[in-house]
């Protein structure tokens, strides 16, 4: 027992003192002694830290913090001890790639060039691998040879991290024995004070030892950053500049024995990610409330940054979010600031599709508050009404309690300018919605009193199931009336008055909330061999061939058909992919670019991936047809789908030419050349002649219908006549196969797929149109 302590005792004492390191040729000391301005600053103790460039050598796990960012160093500027000490980075996460070169007096030279990958779990434990070709020149004579390390990083809290580096643990030359690192770092909250001790095991020739380091890290100010530490018995210090283009790091380690002075000098360009974010990868974390705003900058799809719109926070991003809020136990819930929203049938199922995630927050015991800005209508009352509290200032207002749509129909002002429209349809519906007729028709008109009325009916029904309100008494408020906060809260259609601050007496809460932002770079989880993936393809905005557009002006959105057959070869050829969710967020647009995303999908499936198609607020005519080559459709209770029809027209200025005294002369080498020129008007002939043409495409449509949905050829001739439907209409109409929002079909693919645990979730979207015409450039 007492020889047992005595070991104990042994250990302990050289853990906390470290150990004379023992001599090293070139090639250990190049492999085993670091690489990095910032760690060096901070005694070579960053295993447990391991951000950013410098991981690359102390714990490749870190690679993958998000960041972008270039370094260049030179580690012995004035060259006391080597004749050389350079090298530089390139990270990119989740990959680094470096070099760096050792050379001494003797003309011996090291050269390594090092790439790594790492991944990253939500609940904050993370892998990583480095592999390192080496180039070991002696007398002339230059061996080459590799080395690989694996490294893990465990963010126990968002302040406390553990690392463990296993360095060259496979490798091609037997004389590079393996070694390892054992780390951590503690941190203030704001990180503005950082500790770490690393635990260094290495063996040479004829000895081993276990060596301690230690480090630590100060922000003066957020310009200026300071360091210090031991490496064993050395001496070590740094300095951090941030100017506006770049850092510039300074790192000192004192001299020892027959070892001079070392100085250091280095340039970085780029930064990491921010503290905030950095916050929600740990295994314990505190538990907060999440904040977030909804309010007009919400709108379907992918999210958007224009120059005109600014930024817009998309429908599936914003989803993608709320997942990760409700699957993370460190969320007591969300508070949720609502502000006006734009007003039309479609946005219902968009807030549809976010309260959803809210109602399952509080399936989950998390507590969900809404606070209304000002003035809530039906959408942001809608939403509201999901929480567990409202609250609204006591000058607020709601109103507007029901729907409305307003239908332009605009021929009669054309033609008072000379300007008539030929519409040929396919589908007596088709062009309800469209503005070149003079008037809705009565079955227009029906059809549409269907639409808005099963809408505003699924909307009074999930307000009644989530607030205990006598609907005897209130129902007569929903007539579009205005009530003032105090009447609202009187009737119970909200519980509190005041402003923001009265969320923090409700939730107790004296800390400012969880911005939602933090969860936006978050990972998903991954596995050494991840066969898990799910991809996600957007069908966005309107459909057209080419490739896919996002206007940077204003954010018109156009879906390529032949952008999305790239990314669709490309899914198939990935085996870690085995499903893949279509997001249609799209009116249609030309039936002949669905129709090659249709025959594309083809492509997935005989790769053998699952297929399914999640609808937003609006998958009708071209969107809807593309969504007919999935395994199955899913869609929200207040999906806008259907539309199934075919519509073309046709301007004719023949008079409003006249009116102005212009005159068209036309030359043609056949009949029908000049057939659609808005210079005359369509003859019968010609009309028959498109309408014709027309009925193949919608003879397409219909056959596709047919192939992929168990309906009869009555009911089919019934439901495409070009109207819309809502998705719980279309559900019985056998249109789409289940009811759901984006997250509810993943986990029905999910489960179809035989997945277990967390899918790894792979989007994939194009670059904005701007970063590709920078990139045209080059």
């Amino acid at each position: 027992m007492k020889s047992c302590l005595k070991k104990i005792v042994f250990f302990l004492v050289l853990v906390l003192i470290g150990q004379p390191c023992f001599g090293e040729d070139l090639l250990h000391d190049t492999l085993k002694n670091g690489f990095g301005i910032t760690a060096f600053g901070m005694g070579s103790a960053y295993t447990g830290y391991a951000a950013g460039a410098d991981s690359i050598f102390y714990n490749p796990a870190g690679t993958v913090i998000p960041g972008v960012m270039y370094n260049y160093l030179n580690c012995d500027y004035n060259q006391k001890v080597y004749s050389a000490f350079n090298g530089y980075s390139f990270y990119v996460s989740p990959f680094n790639f470096g070099y760096w070169q050792k050379e001494n007096a003797q003309a011996q030279k090291v050269e390594v060039t090092a790439f790594s990958l790492a991944r990253r779990s939500q609940n904050g434990i993370n892998w990583g691998v480095t592999y390192k070709s080496i180039q070991e020149t002696t007398n002339q004579t230059t061996t080459s040879t590799w080395s690989s390390d694996f490294g893990l990083l465990v963010h126990f809290t968002p302040w406390l991290n553990f690392g463990l580096n296993l360095q060259d643990i496979l490798g091609s030359n037997t004389s590079l024995t393996p070694s390892g690192r054992l780390g951590f770092a503690m941190a203030t909250q704001k990180r503005d004070f950082i500790l770490t001790t690393d635990l260094v095991y290495k063996k040479g020739d004829t000895a081993s030892i276990l060596e301690t380091r230690h480090g630590l890290q100060y922000r003066l100010t957020p310009g200026i950053t300071v360091r210090g530490g031991f490496k064993g018995p050395r001496l070590t210090g740094g300095l951090s500049i941030a100017l506006p283009i770049v850092d510039v790091n300074y790192a000192y380690q004192a001299a020892y024995g027959s070892e001079g002075a070392v100085y250091m000098l280095g340039f970085k360009l780029g930064k990491g990610l921010v503290t905030q974010n950095r916050q929600r990868y740990a295994l314990l974390k505190k538990k907060e409330f999440v904040e977030f705003s909804i309010d007009q900058n919400l709108i379907s799809g992918k999210s958007q940054v224009t120059l005109f719109n600014g930024q817009k926070i998309g429908s599936n991003d914003l989803l993608a979010i709320l997942d990760k809020v409700n699957r993370d136990p460190s969320s007591k819930g969300y508070v949720v600031r609502i502000n006006s929203l734009n007003s039309s049938l479609a946005t219902i199922a968009l807030v549809q599709e976010i309260r959803s995630e809210l109602e399952k927050a509080r399936q989950n015991g998390k507590t969900v508050i809404a606070y209304i800005e000002s003035w809530a209508s039906l959408p942001e009352y809608y939403l509201a009404s999901v929480a567990d509290k409202i609250i609204m200032p006591e000058l607020g207002t709601i109103s507007h309690l029901g729907l409305k749509t307003e239908i332009l129909k605009s021929e009669d002002f054309f033609n008072k300018f000379g300007i008539s429209h030929n519409v040929i349809v396919q589908g007596k519906h088709k062009a309800t919605s469209y503005p070149m007729e003079k008037a809705l028709t009565l079955s227009d008109k029906t059809q549409m009193v269907s639409l808005v009325n099963n809408l505003y009916h699924q909307v009074l029904l999930d307000i009644k199931e989530d607030r205990d309100l006598d609907w005897d008494k209130i129902s007569q408020v929903f007539d579009g009336r205005l009530l003032s906060a105090t009447e609202a809260r009187d009737i119970g259609l909200v519980d509190e008055l005041g402003f923001f601050e009265k969320t923090k007496e409700i939730v107790q809460e004296k800390e400012a909330y969880r911005p939602l932002a933090s969860y936006a770079n978050t990972y998903q989880p991954s596995y050494l061999f991840a066969f898990n993936k799910i991809a996600i393809i957007e069908i966005d905005g309107s459909i057209g061939l080419g490739r896919n557009q996002d206007g940077f002006l204003f954010g018109e959105k156009v879906t390529g058909a032949d952008e999305i057959n790239a990314i669709i070869e490309l899914v198939a050829k990935d085996p870690t992919i085995r499903g893949v969710v279509l997001r249609v967020n799209s009116s249609g647009g030309t039936l002949l670019g669905a129709d090659r995303i249709y025959t594309a999908i083809e492509k997935l499936k005989q790769k053998g991936k699952l297929v399914y198609t999640s609808m937003g607020n609006m998958a009708t005519s071209g969107g809807y047809y593309i969504a007919l080559n999935s395994d199955e459709i899913v869609a929200n209770p207040a999906t806008l789908t259907g539309s199934i029809g075919v519509i073309s027209i046709y301007t004719s200025m023949e008079r409003f030419n006249k009116i102005l005294g212009l005159k068209y002369e036309s030359v043609k080498t056949g009949k029908y050349m000049d057939i659609g020129s808005p210079n005359k008007k369509l003859t019968k002939e010609e009309s028959e002649m498109l309408l014709a043409n027309q009925k193949v495409t919608y003879n397409h449509f219909v056959a596709k219908i047919k192939e992929n949905r168990q309906i009869s050829d009555q009911q089919i001739e019934e439901i495409a006549q070009g109207q819309m439907f809502t998705g719980e209409e279309a559900l019985e109409l056998k249109l789409i196969d289940k009811l759901g929002n984006l997250n509810d079909t993943i986990g029905f693919l999910k489960k179809e797929a035989g997945i277990t645990g967390q899918p790894e979730i792979v989007i994939y979207r194009s670059q904005p149109d701007f970063l590709k015409f920078f990139r045209g450039l080059w």
